[in-house]
């Protein structure tokens, strides 16, 4: 949960305290036209107290909160409010994979907005055979990518994209607010 000075300062810039249902229906947006960068229902939820989730909010994610409000980043924030937890350097905890830590076989879920799903299975050398494609008109099932990296509020960048034995080059996905989740199924 945000300190509440944060919270504060948060609803004396939007004029208005925030409420369960502001954090589902217009504050992603608002956030989102401010910073470029999306913060999902669920996360804003947690971030204001609507949640019983213990966890710590992620560095990245409080550096939106504090670009929102102004500030360069939350050590800046934080140093303006006076906060007791003033973080001057931290060890940044990611959702992050580097593909060949995978094992041959793993499959791997990405998502991000609007609504794209992909299925990916892991076949070595950082390539994936997509065997699942929701939404997307650019990459289908049967594609071989080469994926060396996955983080989530990252882009998805595949450098190599193969289809029907021609290498179609370069793709990037996801420029707008980057991925949403990554998950190894297996």
């Amino acid at each position: 949960m945000l300190d509440k000075k944060i919270i504060e300062k948060i609803e004396v810039k939007l004029e208005q305290p925030i409420t369960t249902t502001a954090c589902g229906k217009w504050l992603p947006e608002t956030i989102k036209k401010e910073t470029g960068v999306v913060l999902g229902e669920t996360t804003l939820k947690r971030l204001f107290g609507f949640t019983s989730d213990p966890r710590t909010p992620h560095r990245s994610t409080l550096d939106i909160i504090a670009r929102f409000l102004g500030y360069k980043d939350y050590s800046a924030l934080a140093l303006d409010l006076e906060l007791d937890e003033v973080v001057i350097s931290d060890f940044d905890e990611r959702d992050a994979i580097e593909t060949d830590t995978l094992n041959i076989g793993d499959i791997v879920e990405i998502t991000y907005l609007p609504n794209r799903l992909f299925s990916l299975k892991y076949v070595g050398d950082s390539r994936f055979i997509i065997e699942n494609v929701e939404n997307s008109r650019n990459l289908l099932a049967g594609d071989i990518v080469k994926i060396t990296h996955l983080e989530k509020g990252f882009p998805l960048y595949i450098p190599e994209i193969v289809r029907e034995g021609k290498n179609l080059g370069a793709y990037e996905g996801a420029k707008n607010g980057g991925l949403t989740s990554i998950e190894v199924l297996s």
